[in-house]
């Protein structure tokens, strides 16, 4: 009978089987051994790469999904969906979404949609969309403009002095304003300045002050006297020398001025005229006062109060805050009288020394306006006039006058503090401005193109 066969047994396998199949196990385990390594590898490269990077580089591009949790410092550009939880400090820019629940603090920039709930405290900015809840406290109304009065309140004047004593000093001294006023002589003498003479007087301004701090026109105007020539070829053109409607005509225009007026005699306008007491009888009934005829006008509001000389009637003197302005009855020409002469001349200083002890306190300037300029048969005027100057040293000196028919000035009337200005005539130059400050070495501006 047939034998029957032993069941499979490993051992009767051969070697070499044995053999393949552990070289193929220990293949296999290789790879998974190579594979995990490379991996590794590869993990810590990308971990020292982004290790390179900029934090700014890393934070620039937002989730794509919210985040459960606030983020510890905002991104510079919003997540596409908003997050669960506001961020502890508001973006830089707003979200496309707004979030359900408001931000601890405002953003730099509204959101283009209404959150909704209010924020805790305003935002800089509006948002263009209006929020469906309210802030949680309200704005303060606001204030509404005050109605414009029904008349121009006047601004307070800092450079002018109050009329009344206060009890109080103030902290600082009141600052003096510069005086200012106009100067002409000599003028009109020919038909052809007859023309002229309106267009220079109505040319003049009342004083005002620019938007630049600089003064223009004057507080008042003086004619330094003489407006008739005797030279033969003007005496043809008329029937006498002094006649009476040249004094009517010069008056007319001069109240067509801006600014008071006051009028000081020349020698042509009077002693040089054949009947002196006659063309001081004209000059009396035309200029006498004349500056009266702008009193109580708008431009003549603050005008100071005049003195009169109590037998010279053409002198006047007024203080105008700093400056103490005087005027006198001084020519030359044809001496009538000599006892008259040397009287006026005394007079004339007597008037100007009682007005110095009167304003002597409030005044930094002294101003005398006459006609003649230096000339011996004047000499005591002048030479009392330098005696008076020389006794106030602390105190400017001007004296300004015609007679010369062309511009001067020079400090040549024996005292260092008396300036002497001679004007031009109205023929050849306009009107003189000029400009009194309350301080300074020179405190004059003096200027000749008016126009």
């Amino acid at each position: 009978p047939d034998q029957a066969k032993p069941p499979f047994s490993p051992r009767k396998l051969p070697w070499v089987l044995y053999l393949g199949i552990a070289m193929v196990g220990g293949s296999i385990i290789v790879g998974i051994l190579l594979m995990i390594q490379d991996g590794k590898n590869e993990a810590d490269v990308e971990e020292k790469e982004s290790i390179k990077k900029p934090i700014s580089d890393i934070a620039a591009i937002p989730s794509n999904t919210p985040t459960t949790t606030p983020t510890m410092m905002p991104f510079d550009r919003p997540t596409t969906i908003p997050s669960h939880f506001p961020s502890l400090f508001p973006s830089h820019t707003p979200s496309i979404v707004p979030s359900h629940i408001p931000s601890l603090l405002p953003s730099h920039v509204p959101s283009p949609l209404p959150s909704d709930s209010p924020t805790n405290g305003p935002s800089p900015s509006p948002s263009h969309v209006p929020s469906q809840s309210p802030t949680k406290k309200k704005t303060k109304p606001p204030v509404p403009l005050p109605a414009p009065p029904s008349q121009p309140v006047p601004l307070p004047n800092p450079f002018r002095p109050t009329k009344k004593i206060t009890k109080e000093p103030t902290m600082q001294p009141t600052k003096q304003a510069p005086v200012s006023f106009y100067a002409l002589g000599d003028m009109p003498y020919t038909s052809e300045e007859d023309a002229m003479f309106p267009v220079q007087v109505q040319g003049m301004a009342a004083r005002s002050t620019n938007t630049d701090g600089k003064i223009h026109g004057g507080e008042f105007i003086v004619h330094v006297g003489d407006f008739i020539s005797h030279k033969e070829e003007v005496m043809m053109e008329r029937e006498e020398a002094c006649p009476e409607s040249r004094y009517q005509m010069v008056a007319n225009v001069l109240k067509t001025g801006p600014v008071r007026t006051f009028m000081i005699p020349g020698d042509n306008d009077w002693n040089d005229c054949p009947s002196p007491d006659t063309a001081m009888k004209y000059w009396q009934d035309n200029f006498r006062h004349l500056d009266n005829h702008w009193k109580n006008t708008p431009a003549d509001a603050d005008f100071p109060e005049v003195t009169r000389h109590p037998s010279l009637d053409p002198n006047f003197a007024f203080r105008t805050r700093h400056v103490l302005s005087v005027g006198v009855f001084m020519v030359a020409g044809r001496i009538n009288n000599q006892t008259e002469w040397d009287d006026r001349q005394n007079s004339n200083i007597d008037f100007l020394q009682e007005n110095l002890d009167q304003h002597k306190q409030d005044i930094s300037v002294v101003v005398v306006f006459g006609h003649t300029k230096y000339r011996e048969n004047v000499k005591l005027f002048f030479d009392r006039l330098s005696e008076v100057a020389q006794a106030n040293q602390g105190l400017h000196f001007m004296y300004l006058h015609g007679d010369g028919h062309v511009f001067e000035i020079g400090y040549n009337l024996g005292a260092n503090n008396l300036l002497r200005v001679q004007v031009d005539k109205g023929g050849i130059a306009p009107p003189l401005h000029v400009t009194i400050h309350p301080d300074g070495d020179f405190p004059y501006d003096i200027n000749r193109q008016l126009w």
